[in-house]
């Protein structure tokens, strides 16, 4: 019985303890190796195929490279996984 008792309180710390310790979920945002980036007004409007990422709304977006590289943050962005095609609006640089 107390052996049983034990191993219940060992099990109930490991899990415990695990589920402290485990990562955080990644926050959303995207990564574009490159992109399109047009001024409207106080805004850009980001486009290209093959960026990866997640989030639609308020999200950041990491240009690595090109005339556009940087970092922005986008108040909305729009992709098509079939296409592959990336679209943001409103995004003003971080």
């Amino acid at each position: 019985m107390a052996l049983k008792r034990a191993a219940v309180l060992v099990a109930t710390a490991l899990l415990t303890t695990s589920v402290l310790v485990s990562p955080a979920q990644a926050q959303p945002g995207w990564f574009c190796l490159t992109a399109t980036a047009t001024q409207t007004g106080d805004t850009y409007a980001l486009s290209n195929t093959g960026c990866t990422g997640s989030g639609f709304s308020d999200v950041p977006v990491h240009v690595w490279s090109g005339p556009a590289a940087g970092n922005y943050l986008c108040r909305q962005v729009w992709f098509s996984p079939m296409m592959a095609e990336f679209d943001a609006r409103g995004c003003v640089r971080t």
